[in-house]
């Protein structure tokens, strides 16, 4: 786990794209089930980062590809997680990434 996140702090956008392909992104979405808080703001890190090379180019394919997996769900599970580090980072991803969610969600409550 360790050796992937830190090759993605170093990445170009292509070689993000390559490590996303082999579905990393399932990995990961499953991790965050795991209850290991350090490993889990490790692995919304490495998250946050693959998402932020998708952004500004229309869909972001993987903000949309860790949604399909599951990703999504386990990042708004999260958000209410007694430690603030880990909340404050999916709360981050939250609303970075999945804004427009976020406000169809609301506006389907009202």
């Amino acid at each position: 786990m360790w050796t992937l996140t830190n090759a993605l702090a170093g990445a170009s956008k292509d070689q993000v794209v390559a490590i996303v392909d082999t579905g990393l992104l399932q990995v990961f979405a499953d991790m965050l089930d795991i209850n290991e808080v350090k490993l889990q703001c490790v692995v919304l890190e490495a998250v946050a980062a693959i998402l932020e090379t998708g952004k500004g180019e229309g869909e972001n394919r993987a903000a949309a590809e860790f949604d399909a997996v599951g990703g999504l769900r386990g990042v708004e599970k999260l958000q209410s997680h007694a430690n603030p580090q880990l909340a404050q980072l999916a709360v981050e991803i939250m609303e970075n990434f999945y804004s427009s969610e976020i406000e169809l969600a609301a506006r389907q409550k009202h």
